[in-house]
Order: C-alpha cells, then sequence, then structure tokens
C-alpha cells in the first residue's frame, strides 16, 4: 500500500512538473496577448476577457506549482519514515553484533593455547564474566533507548 502511494506520488510529481512548465508557457502567453490588445478599436471588448483568462492562468500556474511542492513534501515525509525505520533496524543489528563479539573474543581466547599463563581460570569464573560482560554492553545499549 505505501509503496503503491509513492509511486502514486512520484507519477503524480511528473505530471504536475509537465502541467507548471506547460501552465507557465500559457501564463507567458497570455499577459503578451492581454497586454498588446489595444484599449480602443475592434478589440477593446475582449481586452477584459484575455485579462482575465491571464489572471486564471496566472493562477493556475500557482496552483500547479503548490501541488508540486505538496508531493515533494509528501514523498519527502515518506522516505524520512523509512529512513527512520532503517535506522531502528541498524540499532538492533549494532546492538545484536556487539554483544555477540563477546562470547566470540572469549571463545576464541580460550581456543588459544595458553599454557604456561600465570593465571589459571575455572569454566565458571569464565561464564560469570561473559555474562557480566553481557550484562553491562546489554545495559549500555539499554540506557540510551536502542533496546525499547
Amino acid at each position: 500500500m505505501l509503496e503503491n502511494l509513492l509511486d502514486t506520488a512520484f507519477q503524480f510529481k511528473r505530471v504536475s512538473s509537465t502541467l507548471a512548465s506547460s501552465l507557465f508557457h500559457q501564463k507567458e502567453v497570455m499577459a503578451v496577448i492581454a497586454r498588446n490588445i489595444p484599449g480602443m478599436g475592434p478589440w477593446a471588448g475582449e481586452k477584459s476577457v484575455f485579462d482575465a483568462l491571464a489572471d486564471e492562468t496566472a493562477y493556475l500556474h500557482e496552483t500547479a506549482g503548490n501541488i508540486r511542492e505538496g508531493l515533494f513534501s509528501l514523498i519527502d515525509a515518506r522516505i524520512n519514515a523509512v529512513s527512520y525505520e532503517m535506522n531502528r533496524a541498524m540499532r538492533v543489528i549494532a546492538v545484536f553484533s556487539a554483544l555477540v563479539l563477546i562470547p566470540t573474543l572469549i571463545g576464541q581466547t580460550l581456543g588459544t593455547n595458553i599454557l604456561g599463563a600465570p593465571f589459571t581460570l575455572y569454566l565458571w569464573e569464565v561464564t560469570a564474566w561473559t555474562i557480566i560482560s553481557l550484562l553491562v554492553v546489554g545495559w549500555i545499549f539499554y540506557r540510551p533507548g536502542w533496546l525499547r
């Protein structure tokens, strides 16, 4: 539905741009015709008609410009909404990556040959430190609202 809305808005934008440029040309032509009709003579009665046509064409050109600006605003609003949703998804991916990194690094360290290291760690200590570090990193991301 929303993709259809965006497609329709782009089509209307294209049509309104064509309409605005056409009306701009027509507005200029009507203004030239209305200016060049003499106030006296056989066309004297028609001057008011061409003046009204020139004013109406100017109004239509302004309306087409307003419609075009409204469509630009609609397209921008939709793109901003999609960008906001994408930003939320990227935050979740960043949190997930940071949380997965901790057990990965610990597992990698435990997989290396550390014979002769000056410390001894038991499995429960490694598990406890892993869980504590996961909770700390999770809290760091929860605090600014990334996990809400």
